[in-house]
């Protein structure tokens, strides 16, 4: 509904393609790529964020750069449309959908860690926030 992907006999993005968007902008695909690897500590008690405004302004951007997509919808109907006036308007639109996420008043935490010691301790922290401890 958020990239006007709405008909489904001929969808514009496949259902991969919306999960690999949601993948890349979720705090799995953060975590994974920049905490496990530096310490050797897996941890998949860490509670799962996903931004679906992210997402899909990661599907409109793709939208936006894939020239076959924006050639097949030079004409609708009986109008002519420019299609770099289209991957304009759907980058505009990303940028719209990211700047509402961005602006929503939520924020993130970030800890960094450097040793082993500090990634236990990080890790012991995180499991208990997420079962309510003190």
């Amino acid at each position: 509904m958020m990239i006007a992907d709405t008909d489904i006999l001929h969808p514009i993005m496949s259902n991969e393609e919306i999960t690999n968007s949601l993948y890349l902008t979720s705090t799995q695909a953060l975590y994974q790529n920049s905490q496990n690897f530096a310490t050797g500590l897996i941890s998949t008690s860490t509670a799962q964020q996903y931004s679906l405004w992210y997402a899909a302004a990661l599907c409109l951007d793709c939208m936006a750069s894939n020239k076959s997509y924006l050639a097949a919808i030079q004409q609708l109907l009986d109008v002519k449309l420019d299609a770099a006036k289209a991957a304009t308007a759907l980058r505009a639109q990303a940028k719209e959908y990211r700047d509402r996420e961005d602006n929503s008043g939520a924020f993130a935490i970030i800890e960094q860690v450097v040793t082993n010691f500090q990634a236990r301790e990080r890790w012991l922290y995180q499991l208990l926030r997420i079962e309510g401890g003190s």
